[in-house]
């Protein structure tokens, strides 16, 4: 009984691993190719495995895309809980966190926005996003309590504020003619403002 379970085991541990070796492939692809352009023959090829086989592990290269932005998210939850305890903890400061993490990561930014702008998409995928999108929205929302802001519809102000903040770095990340430093620049101006309002906002509420 002990080595059945034991080949189970190991089975198990080659399945993780060929799983994680899909994702970091796709992870360097959505890095260095616009993921519109990315099939997952591609991804499979840079796994170094059949374009047959990828299958058995992912059913869609937007699961793949899904798992791959769930994780950048993840990181980028990371990060701005370091950033408070290293003591970043204005709206401003927190604000400021997410654009620097959007714009090193602009592949999670174009995923993001293919999952929230794309109407064709297999339900049970649109559906694992939707779930995924609350749970960082409620976590998005303690980080706010946690910087000292306390209202009754912390929930929704997260969500709005949130929305604001992309809103802004995709509107405005990729002006004609201008370069990456101004435009992130512009966009720290813009962010400014937002959160001046918001703050001012919030004393009303």
């Amino acid at each position: 009984m002990r080595k059945k379970s034991t080949f189970l085991e190991l089975k198990e541990t080659e399945r993780r691993k060929r799983r994680e070796l899909i994702l970091e492939a796709a992870t360097h692809l959505f890095s260095t190719r616009s993921f519109s352009e990315i099939g997952m023959r591609d991804i499979a090829e840079e796994a170094g495995i059949s374009p047959a086989s990828i299958y058995r592990y992912f059913p869609s290269r937007d699961a793949i895309l899904l798992e791959v932005l769930g994780q950048d998210i993840n990181e980028g939850r990371l990060i701005q809980l370091k950033r408070l305890e290293e003591g970043a903890n204005s709206l401003e400061e927190f604000a400021i966190g997410i654009v620097d993490f959007f714009f090193d990561k602009e592949a999670t930014l174009h995923m993001l926005a293919h999952f929230l702008l794309n109407e064709n998409m297999d339900e049970q995928i649109l559906n694992q996003f939707k779930l995924n999108q609350k749970f960082f929205l409620e976590h998005f929302a303690n980080l706010l309590e946690n910087i000292g802001i306390s209202i009754d519809n912390i929930q929704e102000f997260a969500e709005v504020f949130f929305a604001s903040i992309l809103g802004i770095i995709i509107a405005f990340k990729n002006i004609p003619e201008q370069d990456r430093d101004k435009a992130k620049k512009d966009i720290y101006e813009r962010i400014k403002f937002t959160c001046k309002v918001a703050e001012k906002a919030l004393k009303n509420m």
